[in-house]
């Protein structure tokens, strides 16, 4: 549902159904009902009328696609498998590239939760220690002191 054009030395992207459908088809697509209420039942008759002609646009389309792509010898199911095995791949891919997201975003959260608890036993060793002391040094440092 994606098509590109060049317009004035830049590349502007042009998205949806209706797009493709008035480029491809020559007609326009109404959108009017595409932010209506579709929750509510019944649904009214313009509603039914959208979404079915939405659909049907769909299959006009295909056709459509399959007498370009005959005129220049190419398959239409022979395309489309190429297509879902590219799509497939690429689900795949992303899929794996999520799954190693998760995997960083869990060592992250390790190593915080890690890090507050050594900052936990900082305080806990600093208040317990302050108790006896005038001043705590961890490390060189000085970190606490009691006035």
């Amino acid at each position: 549902r994606q098509m590109c054009i060049r317009d004035s030395n830049a590349m502007v992207t042009k998205t949806g159904l209706a797009y493709i459908c008035e480029n491809v088809l020559g007609r326009q697509l109404s959108k009017s009902e595409q932010i209506s209420a579709w929750d509510r039942r019944p649904l009214r008759k313009a509603q039914i009328h959208y979404a079915a002609l939405d659909a049907y646009v769909c299959v006009d389309l295909y056709f459509k696609f399959e007498k370009l792509l005959a005129e220049k010898g190419i398959n239409i199911e022979s395309l489309a498998s190429v297509l879902e095995d590219i799509s497939s791949k690429a689900l795949k891919e992303e899929q794996i590239q999520l799954q190693q997201e998760d995997n960083e975003e869990s060592k992250v959260d390790q190593v915080q939760e890690e890090s507050k608890e050594a900052y936990r036993s900082c305080l806990l060793y600093t208040s317990d220690a302050a108790d006896d002391l005038l001043c705590v040094d961890l490390g060189g440092r000085r970190i606490f002191q009691k006035k």
